[in-house]
């Protein structure tokens, strides 16, 4: 009759493995976030938990606002119209700025104000700088230029506005949940 005996034991062991798979009353409960700024700077929150900036995806939206004529006062074309703004976000000293590609770019026809549809990235750590030229079929005029913070810091911020003479871009990042 040992089987009996045995059988409360083990229904004992076997409950106190269950309850600490669960969680049972000695775990840490998950850290639990509502926004970045509950997270510590090397993290951001995503669906609730500060998880690690630079291994997740996110949503890329990008706005740019373009000085009406060029630093030296002239028009951005020839006739008048509008520069053919073309922004690029990459490495700001050669490298992969993003986990399997080199640059993020955005382009548009004769417009001083564009917006474009978010794009899906993830960051690979790397100094970033934003480029916006105006694209003519006979050249292209550097628009402006903007160093961006450490990359870790743009994560966490979830983007910004940045400012230099000729424009001033608007950068928004959002984690985006992996598909389960």
């Amino acid at each position: 009759m040992l089987w009996p005996r045995m059988k409360l034991p083990l229904v004992i062991f076997m409950l106190a493995i269950a309850l600490a798979a669960c969680g049972g009353h000695d775990s840490e409960p998950a850290p639990v976030c509502t926004n970045n700024a509950g997270c510590a700077p090397t993290l951001v929150c995503l669906t609730g938990q500060c998880v690690d900036a630079l291994t997740q995806q996110y949503s890329v939206s990008l706005k740019i606002s373009v000085a009406q004529l060029e630093p030296d006062g002239t028009e951005w074309d020839g006739d008048g119209s509008p520069p053919d703004v073309e922004v690029t976000l990459g490495p700001a000293s050669g490298g992969n700025a993003f986990t399997g590609q080199d640059v993020l770019s955005w382009g548009v026809q004769e417009t001083f104000n564009a917006s474009w549809p978010a794009v899906v990235a993830q960051f690979n750590g790397d100094a970033l700088a934003l480029t916006a030229q105006d694209s003519d079929p006979f050249g292209a005029d550097s628009i402006c230029t903007v160093a961006m913070p450490d990359t870790v810091s743009l994560l966490h911020q979830a983007g910004g506005v940045f400012s230099a003479t000729s424009c001033q871009v608007t950068l928004a990042l959002t984690p985006v949940a992996p598909v389960q």
